[in-house]
């Protein structure tokens, strides 16, 4: 499911999208025009047809026959036409699905900038909204409003053809009323997509303060502090906004049906009294004034349908046109894969980059050398770029000016499969899957029974395992399967480091892998790392600058980019921001362990 290539027809791509979902369905557009004048030709024909067929005396079995193979015929259309409507209506609500599900995969599996990005997030629910996210959005529509735009326009044009054989100006009449109905309703239309994205952006307004206002994690300061008033006078604020909106749809929608009834009485009497008069003077007979008086609601009732139809045409196309760049890409051909050693090395050169949304570079033409094989820590304080130095290095963010290379080949060079497969990443928020506490450390990946067994040894998930009467098939949720277990803080990171350890991949990176851990379980994830990370090329991020002892380069940024590096030792020696801040951090621990201890 990709999107439209920049020299398709929306209504081509979106044909073929659904061809391939459902097979062919295009005749079912004229198999409705068919059913839909053959409707409208019985309906507005049958009282003048009887008229005459009265008027010349006709024989009342041939009669009844007519009437019975017309009424039958009608029958037929009639019961054709919403079965057709209703099969097409199926297939672009498959399509619709399938349109949702290719831009939820692309969600969460292409570009992570577009995750972070909050106007991207915005841009994209209300796309969503608009196209996919209803049976009534432009996805299960398009094409039901093609087909009645089509149905209506061939209509007017017979229908004004017959009328036009009585009094030549009557359909003129009817067209130019009901150009004028459309008119207003085209009006209203405009009004309400209008007041539709004001309602939207309200709407977002709404979602974000609720969500706020009733989120677990807040209860508690709503009450304490005594927030309630003021998520309740913001709520209150934008929901008379929103009603406001919609006072303002309704005074536009009565003022253009006021005005189309108008409309239509003007019409009814000039054209009546037009066909009354003819009929006096002998200029028609009983059974045209009949199919005249049938066919001039016919052609008013169609034309005002077709201008309505092609709107909504017009409407969907715009909406569905606004969606599809949600939707994945068709897959560019990727360069072979280099062969990479088993610990590379990393360069960033001249890297520079500033978070959607933000004036501020993160990073600011950094450059950084990290040897292939070698323990490399990143510190500094909250804001510096640790975090996103890393992202940047596994494909996750793009620089906007500068370099990454693996043993000197450009991180754009390597394909993106291949490139993700080479990292081992373990992050403070790790995600625990609904599945068993095997899946989440194999993760999809082929079980090697030794090795699994090793790396629940060396994290420290080994008598967790031992405890748990199913073991390694313990579902990892208590959500889902009454089975279960919710796993701690602490059990969550030892997770994290299992399912890195078993990726085995050529670059281990951890940030704040122990936050959540107390002391001893803490040194033991680090004497893990230290021995896991042998022979390959890895990165860690701490606050805990101590914590940082073991590794073979520590680097210090600042201000987007690195100020200072070295190990351990040697960087205490240089009295820099490292030492400062290792010397407060020692303090603070010092005093917290021995409370009557100086803080000098």
């Amino acid at each position: 499911m990709n999107r439209p290539s920049p020299q398709e027809h929306l209504l081509t791509w979106y044909a073929r999208v659904l061809r391939q979902a459902q097979g062919h369905f295009l005749w079912l557009i004229p198999a409705q025009i068919a059913s839909q004048l053959t409707i409208t030709l019985i309906t507005a024909g049958l009282p003048a047809w009887l008229v005459g067929q009265l008027e010349v005396h006709t024989p009342g079995a041939r009669l009844a026959l007519g009437i019975a193979g017309l009424s039958l015929t009608l029958a037929l259309a009639t019961w054709l036409r919403p079965t057709l409507r209703t099969r097409l209506l199926a297939h672009q609500s498959f399509g619709r699905l399938r349109l949702s599900w290719g831009a939820e995969k692309e969600f969460v599996t292409g570009d992570y900038q577009n995750v972070i990005d909050p106007v991207y997030r915005e841009r994209y629910e209300a796309a969503a909204q608009f196209a996919t996210n209803t049976d009534n959005a432009a996805a299960s529509q398009l094409f039901t409003a093609v087909s009645d735009t089509l149905s209506a326009a061939s209509m007017t044009l017979i229908l004004s053809a017959l009328l036009g054989r009585i009094i030549w100006w009557l359909p003129l009449v009817a067209i130019l009323v009901a150009l004028g109905a459309a008119g207003l309703l085209a009006w209203a239309r405009r009004v309400r997509t209008r007041v539709r994205d004001q309602n939207q952006a309200l709407y977002n307004q709404q979602w974000v303060v609720q969500s706020a206002a009733f989120a677990q994690k807040n209860a508690k300061d709503l009450r304490l502090y005594h927030m309630a008033p003021w998520y309740g006078k913001q709520l209150h604020t934008i929901k008379r906004k929103r009603y406001g909106l919609r006072q303002q749809i309704e005074r536009t929608q009565w003022l253009a049906t006021t005005g189309t009834h108008w409309l239509g009485a003007a019409r009814d009497l000039l054209v009546y009294g037009a066909l009354i008069v003819a009929i006096q003077h002998g200029r028609i007979d009983l059974s045209t004034f009949t199919l005249a008086f049938g066919l001039i609601g016919e052609v008013s009732r169609n034309t005002t349908m077709m201008l309505t139809s092609w709107h909504q045409w017009q409407l969907h196309r715009h909406d569905l046109a606004a969606f599809t760049p949600f939707l994945p890409t068709a897959p560019a051909a990727e360069p072979a894969p280099k062969s990479l050693s088993a610990a590379p090395t990393i360069r960033f050169i001249d890297v520079s980059y500033t978070y959607p949304g933000s004036s501020t570079p993160t990073l600011h033409h950094l450059d950084l050398l990290i040897p292939g094989g070698c323990k490399a820590a990143l510190v500094g304080r909250n804001g510096a770029g640790k975090t996103t130095l890393t992202l940047l290095l596994m494909g996750l963010l793009t620089p906007q000016h500068g370099t990454i290379t693996l043993d000197d080949q450009p991180l754009s060079t390597i394909p993106t499969a291949t490139l993700r497969r080479l990292f081992a990443p373990v992050f403070q928020d790790g995600l625990v899957i609904a599945d068993t506490l095997r899946q989440n450390i194999l993760m999809h990946q082929p079980e090697a029974p030794q090795r699994l067994q090793h790396v629940l040894v060396a994290t420290g998930l080994q008598p967790l395992v031992d405890r748990l009467p199913q073991g390694l098939d313990t579902p990892l949720t208590t959500k889902l399967d009454d089975a279960g277990m919710d796993l701690s803080g602490g059990q969550v990171q030892q997770l994290m480091l299992a399912r890195a350890l078993y990726r085995d991949g050529a670059i281990l990176v951890l940030d704040e892998p122990t936050a959540a851990l107390d002391a001893l379980a803490e040194r033991r994830q680090y004497e893990a790392y230290e021995r896991e990370s042998t022979g390959k090329t890895s990165l860690f991020i701490s606050h805990r600058l101590a914590s940082t002892k073991f590794c073979d380069q520590i680097y210090y940024l600042q201000d987007g980019h690195v100020t200072e590096q070295g190990n351990h030792d040697a960087l205490l020696a240089q009295g820099g921001a490292y030492a400062a801040l290792f010397a407060i951090q020692r303090r603070y621990y010092q005093k917290e362990v021995n409370p009557d201890a100086p803080t000098v």
